[in-house]
């Protein structure tokens, strides 16, 4: 995994002084969950990702919602015909670039370049840097391994400021040290693999069988949900910022008609 011994020294101080604060978290933590799924200290660094957002997951979710209101063959088609049209769309975007990095990543590294400004890096031998930032902060950045201690340039696999600051002394390109995974070659081969059409129902093959029953539909109470479940203090987009309070920890309420309190 690589663990850097800074990120480490930190995630234990961090461990620590959350101990002292509130002892059952500290406990539950350490005993339900691993540090590998929510501390950067720990992070594989093979997947190139220093995010944990389920954004993917959410963006899927809102544009499939009119289908999961079909039986299920309806949803299946409409589902397929997104993915059929979004891969053929993705190739089409891609083949029309000329740089051999992804846009967006060609984005991230030019704010390095420009965060590189404010560094200072030391060439201690062939391979290995010191870094210095110019408000405080020293890091070793080794060529050799592609390994920074802040630890953003192994986790996304994009240079970081205190690397493409060590580039400029060797008088390379720091495109050249990007992953290949980001590459447009990379891309293109990622949605290469297209959904092929297929024909409507009216050319199938009859089947023998009886036809399958729709299950019993049981309504439940109240209006179905359709959006996600949001934390307490989480904005809606509808709402113009306002945030939905939870009512833990208010003041009891006393009813109008039995005047009995109740939390």
């Amino acid at each position: 995994m690589g663990l850097c011994k800074g990120y480490v020294n930190r995630f234990k101080f961090e461990m620590d002084t959350l101990k002292q604060y509130d002892e059952s978290a500290h406990k539950w933590l350490m005993d339900n969950t691993s540090p590998r799924h929510w501390s950067m200290s720990h992070f594989r660094t093979t997947v190139k990702c220093d995010i944990l957002l389920n954004n993917l997951c959410e963006s899927f979710n809102s544009v499939i919602l009119d289908a999961r209101e079909k039986p299920i063959l309806g949803m299946l088609e409409n589902i397929r015909i997104y993915l059929m049209e979004r891969l053929r769309t993705k190739r089409e975007w891609m083949r029309k670039m000329n740089e051999e990095i992804c846009p967006k990543i060609l984005k991230k590294l030019e704010k390095a370049k420009d965060d590189a400004k404010t560094n200072i890096a030391r060439w201690a031998d062939n391979d290995r840097f010191e870094v210095t930032h110019m408000y405080g902060g020293t890091f070793v950045v080794d060529m050799k391994r592609r390994t920074c201690t802040c630890r953003r340039w192994e986790l996304t696999g994009i240079p970081c400021s205190h690397v493409v600051c060590c580039v400029g002394l060797q008088q390379n390109e720091p495109e050249h040290l990007v992953d290949p995974c980001y590459s447009r070659d990379a891309y293109l081969k990622a949605y290469e693999p297209a959904i092929g059409p297929i024909n409507g129902p009216n050319n199938w093959n009859k089947s023998k069988k009886d036809p399958i029953n729709a299950p019993k539909k049981l309504k439940l109470p109240g209006r179905p949900k359709k959006t996600r479940r949001r934390e307490p203090n989480e904005q809606r987009s509808d709402s113009k910022g306002c945030t939905r309070l939870s009512r833990k920890g208010v003041t009891q309420i006393t009813c109008t008609k039995c005047q009995k309190k109740r939390a």
